[in-house]
C-alpha cells in the first residue's frame, strides 16, 4: 500500500473520528485543515480518473509504452499536490513515468483556472506528443473564496521603497 494511500486512509479515519470538529469552517478568509482535506481528495480523484484515460490512450499506441512526463505550469499548493497524485496514479496504472521531458515521450499537462465571479475552479489536463492530443480532459468544482490560495501563485511581495542619498560639495 503507498505512502500517499495510508495517509488519505488515516485522514478518512480521523474525520470519521471526530477530528474536523476541531477545524470549524472559517469564513474569515483563512482556509482550515477541512477545507484542505476535501481539496486534497478533490484532486485525487481528478488525479486517478486522469491517469486511467492517460493509461488507456498510452496502451493504444503500437509499440512498447512510452514514457510519460508530468509538467505543471504554476508553482502552488494545487500544482505540488496535483503533480505528485498525477505520478503515483500513473505507475499504479502501469504507465511509465518520466522525471524529465524525454525526447520522444509524452508530456502530461495540466492547468488550473480560477472563476472568480463563479467561485468555481476549472482543471485541465492534455495528455501530448509533440503535436497531437492523445488524452484531454476538463473538469470544474465549487470553491470557497478562502480556497482560491491553493490553485493561485503567491504574489511577490510589494517593493520597498529605498532612499537615495547623494553627497554633495558646497
Amino acid at each position: 500500500m503507498t505512502i500517499l494511500r495510508l495517509a488519505m486512509l488515516a485522514l478518512v479515519a480521523c474525520l470519521a473520528a471526530g477530528c474536523a470538529q476541531r477545524a470549524p469552517y472559517a469564513d474569515n478568509g483563512q482556509i482550515t485543515e477541512q477545507q484542505r482535506l476535501r481539496a486534497v481528495q478533490q484532486w485525487d480523484r481528478l488525479a486517478a480518473d486522469v491517469a486511467v484515460r492517460a493509461a488507456e490512450a498510452v496502451r493504444r499506441l503500437d509499440g512498447p509504452p512510452l514514457p510519460v512526463y508530468v509538467g505543471g505550469s504554476r508553482d502552488t499548493p494545487f500544482d505540488d499536490g496535483f503533480r505528485e497524485l498525477l505520478r503515483t496514479r500513473l505507475v499504479e496504472n502501469n504507465v511509465p513515468v518520466a522525471t524529465s521531458l524525454i525526447a520522444g515521450g509524452l508530456e502530461l499537462r495540466y492547468d488550473a483556472q480560477v472563476i472568480a465571479q463563479q467561485n468555481d475552479v476549472l482543471v485541465s489536463t492534455a495528455l501530448q506528443n509533440t503535436d497531437q492530443y492523445l488524452a484531454r480532459t476538463s473538469t470544474s468544482w465549487p470553491i470557497t473564496p478562502a480556497e482560491r490560495s491553493l490553485y493561485w501563485r503567491a504574489a511577490p511581495p510589494p517593493p520597498v521603497a529605498v532612499k537615495h542619498w547623494q553627497a554633495v560639495q558646497w
